[in-house]
């Protein structure tokens, strides 16, 4: 009698391509996927607190915003937040937010359901969040290679007003481009004055 799985490790791999799945050879088995996460969630999860008398702090894998992460079976990455009002109320919430406004802290007590909404307004109320555009970014005369002053830039504005001096002449006369002057004009940039 043929040893038919003999015969099909003599093949090469474009004659074994021609075998039809019906054919009675017996194939390799093929490994079973093996999960990506064997340990329950749960026992995964609770290693990576640290708890205090009030909150407990992520220890592990976090934002750069300093919320915690923690890797499903599904190879997917969780909020640890979310992870822990799940092992506690057993649903996946949309959005979470903090009472303590402890980034890293994952006790249940510290957190509740919320919208982006919501967290929009508490973050305002708190004041901590963004700060204006003004805090972040130097305008007029702060910037560094600024060839204007503000008085320079009223002087623009009034020449143009009062005398109709075109861009193009105002330009040569304060030493920038006539786009330059034009935006000043029309208060693209310079808005603060």
């Amino acid at each position: 009698m043929v040893n038919l799985q003999a015969e099909y490790d003599k093949m090469g791999e474009s004659e074994k391509m021609l075998i039809h799945p019906s054919d009675p050879i017996q194939r390799p088995a093929r490994r079973s996927p093996v999960p990506r996460h064997t340990v329950p969630l749960s026992d995964r999860f609770w290693p990576k607190v640290n708890k205090t008398e009030s909150c407990w702090i992520w220890t592990a894998s976090a934002t750069t915003s300093g919320y915690g992460l923690i890797g499903l079976a599904s190879g997917k990455m969780k909020l640890a937040t979310h992870v822990s009002w799940f092992l506690r109320h057993g649903h996946w919430p949309k959005f979470i937010r903090h009472s303590c406004d402890n980034p890293p802290c994952v006790n249940p007590d510290h957190l509740f359901e919320g919208n982006h909404k919501l967290n929009a307004q508490d973050r305002e109320s708190k004041q901590r969040g963004r700060r204006p555009p003004d805090a972040f970014h130097a305008r007029g005369e702060s910037v560094n290679h600024a060839k204007l002053t503000a008085d320079i830039v009223l002087q623009i504005r009034s020449l143009h007003s009062s005398a109709g001096l075109s861009a193009a002449k105002l330009g040569a006369k304060f030493g920038v481009h006539e786009n330059t002057v034009r935006d000043i004009i029309n208060r693209k940039t310079w808005k603060h004055i």
